[in-house]
C-alpha cells in the first residue's frame, strides 16, 4: 500500500508544534507584559499538535485497515509492541527523573497509576489516549464508513453532537480531573482522521485542487487564528476561563486545528521532494521518538538533578555538581526574550533528534546482529 508522505511532514509540523507548546509553557506567568503576551500566543497557536496526530492515526488505519479487513488480536499486538512497550520504558525514566529523584518514595501503586494515566510527565497522556481510539477501532471505522455514505449534513450534526458530548464531560462531568485521559474529549479529530482516510483519493485529487475549496478554508482558518490571538489577549488580561469562554475556545481551537490541518497537507503536496524541506520530513519519521524524549531536554533542571542523584553516590563529578547548583536555577528573567524562546526550541528540537535518532539506529543493528546469529 502506497505510503501517504504528506502525511510525514504532517508528524513533523505536529511535532515541532508539541515542543512549542512546553517550551512557552513556562513563559506564561511572571514575566514581562510584552514577553508574556508572545508565549500566551506562542502557545494557543500551537494548539494544532495533538489534534494533528490524533487525526494522523485514524487517517493512517482507516487507510490502511478500511478495506483490507483487520485481524483485531494482532492489530492490538503491534500497537502494543511498537507503542506500549517504549511507552512502558519512558513512563520509568519519567517517574525516576521527575519524581524519584525529587524525593519521591518509590510507589508500585502511583507507578501503575502513571502507567494507566500517563501523567508521570505532561505530554505521556496522550499515549493511553491514543490506545483507546485503537481499541475501538473497529466502532470508529463503522462510523466513518456509515457518514461516508451520507450527506455532509448528516455528517456535521454527528461532529456537532461529538463536540456536545465533550463540551459536556468536561464543563460538567469534569472529566479531566478523573485521572484518566478519556478519548471522549478528542473522538471527533480521530473519526475525521478514518473519514480522511476512507477518501484518500478523492481528498487529494479533487477537494485539494479546487481552489475555491482552499479560498474558503483559508478565510474561515483566518478567522479563527485571529480569535486564537484574541483569545491570548483574552487570557492575558483577565487571567481566567469561564464556562461561556471555554465552549467558544474550544470551538475555536478544533476548527482551527481540523482547517489547518487540511491546509497544510496541501502545502506538505506542494513541498513534497523539495530538498529544502528534507528536514521536516526527517523529523516526522522520528515524531515518535521525538515525542516520548523531548520533555526530558524542555525540563533540563529536572534532567540534570536526577543524573546528578544517580552518579554522585558513584563518583565525585565536579562538573555535574556545578550544573546542578546553578543551571538548573536558571532565572525566570532569561524567558523575557523571545532570542531565548527560539534558542531553547532549537536545542530541546536538535538534542531529542539526535537522541530519537541513535536509539533508532542501535535498534537497527541490535535487529540485525540478532539475524546473524540465527
Amino acid at each position: 500500500m502506497k505510503r501517504i508522505v504528506e502525511l510525514d511532514y504532517l508528524r513533523g509540523i505536529a511535532i515541532l508544534g508539541v515542543i512549542a507548546i512546553h517550551v512557552s509553557g513556562y513563559g506564561i506567568f511572571d514575566l514581562n507584559i510584552y514577553y508574556k503576551l508572545f508565549y500566551v500566543l506562542m502557545n494557543n497557536l500551537t494548539r494544532f499538535a495533538v489534534p494533528f496526530f490524533i487525526i494522523i492515526s485514524g487517517m493512517v488505519l482507516s487507510y490502511k485497515y478500511a478495506n483490507n479487513g483487520i485481524n483485531y488480536i494482532s492489530f492490538i499486538k503491534k500497537r502494543i509492541s511498537f507503542i506500549f512497550i517504549p511507552y512502558l520504558f519512558f513512563v520509568l525514566i519519567y517517574y525516576y527523573f521527575f519524581h524519584i529523584a525529587r524525593g519521591e518514595s518509590f510507589s508500585v501503586i502511583n507507578f501503575l497509576k502513571y502507567i494507566i494515566s500517563g501523567y508521570v510527565a505532561p505530554h505521556l497522556y496522550f499515549i493511553p489516549l491514543i490506545f483507546q481510539f485503537y481499541i475501538l477501532f473497529p466502532i470508529f471505522i463503522s462510523i466513518a464508513k456509515y457518514l461516508n455514505s451520507k450527506k455532509l449534513l448528516t455528517n456535521l450534526v454527528v461532529f456537532i453532537i461529538f463536540g456536545i458530548i465533550s463540551i459536556y464531560s468536561v464543563c460538567y462531568l469534569h472529566i479531566l480531573s478523573w485521572g484518566f485521559p478519556l478519548m471522549i474529549t478528542q473522538a471527533y479529530f480521530f473519526l475525521f482522521g478514518c473519514i480522511l482516510g476512507l477518501n484518500i483519493r478523492k481528498f487529494k485529487d479533487e477537494f485539494l485542487n479546487d481552489k475555491e475549496n482552499l479560498i474558503r478554508i483559508l478565510i474561515l482558518w483566518s478567522i479563527l487564528a485571529v480569535y486564537i490571538i484574541l483569545d491570548g489577549l483574552y487570557l492575558k488580561t483577565f487571567k481566567f476561563y469561564n464556562d461561556f469562554h471555554f465552549y467558544f475556545y474550544y470551538f475555536g481551537i478544533t476548527g482551527y486545528s481540523i482547517l489547518l490541518f487540511i491546509l497544510l497537507f496541501k502545502l506538505s503536496n506542494y513541498i513534497h521532494n523539495k530538498k529544502i524541506f528534507n528536514i521536516i520530513l526527517k523529523i516526522g519519521q522520528y515524531s515518535f521518538g521525538i515525542y516520548l524524549i523531548h520533555y526530558l531536554f524542555v525540563r533540563y533542571d529536572l534532567f540534570i538533578r536526577g543524573i546528578y542523584q544517580l552518579l554522585k553516590g558513584v563518583i565525585n563529578n565536579n562538573f555535574l555538581k556545578f550544573l546542578n547548583n546553578s543551571i538548573i536555577n536558571l532565572n525566570i528573567q532569561y524567558y523575557n526574550s523571545v532570542s531565548y524562546f527560539i534558542l531553547y526550541f532549537i536545542l530541546v528540537l536538535i538534542l531529542s533528534y539526535i537522541t530519537t535518532y541513535l536509539f533508532t539506529e542501535l535498534k537497527i543493528k541490535i535487529k540485525k546482529h540478532r539475524r546473524t546469529l540465527l
